[in-house]
């Protein structure tokens, strides 16, 4: 079976990768949110980018993990 997964998401999704540098991960406010308890990780807010397909500028984080001692 084939799939495709279409929609709003998935399209903001593929303009973050499209603008992501190597090895970077930039995630949206509502990835943001579910990610800001996470130990581990380091969200590091960027100038909101106007993504294709947005009225509105997109609030983006780049995620990192934190240093380990």
């Amino acid at each position: 079976m084939d799939f495709t997964a279409i929609g709003d998401t998935v399209n903001t999704a593929a303009r973050l990768c499209d603008a992501a540098g190597p090895g970077e991960v930039l995630v949206t406010e509502a990835v943001r949110r579910e990610l800001e308890n996470a130990p581990d990780l380091v969200l590091q807010a960027l100038e909101p980018m106007q993504l294709k397909g947005k009225t509105e500028a997109v609030a983006v984080y780049r995620v990192t993990t934190r240093a380990t001692a």
